[in-house]
């Protein structure tokens, strides 16, 4: 049994530990660079995923050739969240409350660089598999821990006002996954802090990336761009062992 590490942001530990994240989503970063595994279409500074390419009953093919970062059923996941120490050395976590009794502000570490002596989270894995980002069906939607307003409303985490809502779980998930990934992330030619060599974004579908990516013609901050239309993701299924502690895990 492998103990790995991680990174949750701040309101998904938030519903982690009110119970209402069971899932999590995450990117399969090695396919999308594996031309043996996945054709990838290039046109004017775009990488395209074709969406029909390699799809079902292949995914399991995609599991068995590359391995997952996020271990196997079996395995314990230490969660990684925005911490830091108080005057009394003891641990303090920005989910639970970002102030100090007289209502000083903490300065939180970013979850990455947290130990993981002060991990209070610990999962274990139930089932992994790969499929479509955009293939969610809405209970899983739901098992992913977006927030519900009333009895048909969900949470629109792009929503700048936060006053807007959906009824449509996929689409609150939608919303939660591109605040996260949607953004361009940097290309380094070596580690965190090496030279940008370009950037690569996310899109829901093709939809999206006609609206949001479309109008950069494969160039961001002077870089190249390269958009990923509905990527592969590892869907990771987990329960909860503690979150108090590796101490208190339960048998």
């Amino acid at each position: 049994m492998k103990e790995i590490p991680i990174l949750f942001s701040t309101p998904m530990v938030q519903a982690i530990l009110e119970g209402r994240k069971t899932m999590t989503r995450r990117i399969v970063k090695d396919i999308h660079s594996e031309s043996q595994y996945l054709p990838e279409f290039k046109l004017s500074g775009f990488t395209f995923i074709e969406p029909d390419q390699f799809e079902k009953p292949h995914n399991e093919k995609i599991a068995s050739v590359i391995s997952c970062r996020y271990g196997q059923p079996g395995d314990v996941l230490w969660v990684r969240e925005a911490w830091c120490l108080d005057l009394l050395n003891r641990n303090v976590y920005k989910a639970d409350r970002e102030t100090d009794g007289v209502g000083r502000k903490f300065s939180f570490s970013p979850s990455i660089h947290m130990p993981k002596a002060a991990a209070r989270i610990w999962l274990q894995v139930e089932s992994i598999r790969v499929e479509r980002l955009n293939e969610i069906h809405y209970q899983d939607a739901i098992a992913e821990g977006i927030e519900r307003f009333g009895d048909d409303s969900w949470k629109d985490y792009q929503s700048k006002t936060g006053e807007t809502y959906y009824s449509n779980p996929r689409l609150s998930f939608k919303s939660l996954f591109l605040s996260i990934n949607g953004k361009p992330k940097p290309v380094r030619e070596r580690g965190e802090t090496g030279k940008i060599l370009s950037y690569t974004a996310i899109a829901w579908d093709q939809e999206d990336y006609e609206k949001t990516w479309k109008k950069f013609y494969g160039v961001y901050r002077n870089k190249p761009l390269h958009v990923i239309i509905n990527p592969w993701v590892w869907v990771v299924k987990f329960k909860v062992l503690s979150t108090t502690g590796k101490a208190n895990l339960k048998p």
